[in-house]
């Protein structure tokens, strides 16, 4: 399964909307839309409707698996003493 509709599916799993997930992780819900359809948000340079790279899907895999983590524990990150 490719890895933009796992990430619909993590999101969908977990009762998020695209707006909270957006909230969560500090990228706008368009953004969440576009990666969920495997392609990057239109913009000036790109023009829009390429393939997410992989590093993008990183990024946002990572901003994710934060959010996976508060919604476990409840617990927020800090970045320590």
């Amino acid at each position: 399964m490719p890895e933009h509709t796992q990430a619909k599916r993590w999101r969908e799993a977990h009762g998020l909307s695209r707006e909270k997930l957006a909230e969560l992780t500090g990228f706008s819900r368009e953004t969440i839309y576009w990666y969920e359809q495997g392609v990057q948000p239109p913009s000036k340079t790109t023009g829009g409707g390429n393939k997410t790279p992989k590093w993008i899907m990183q990024r946002f895999k990572l901003a994710c698996s934060g959010v996976d983590q508060f919604l476990r524990t409840g617990e927020k990150f800090d970045w320590g003493e």
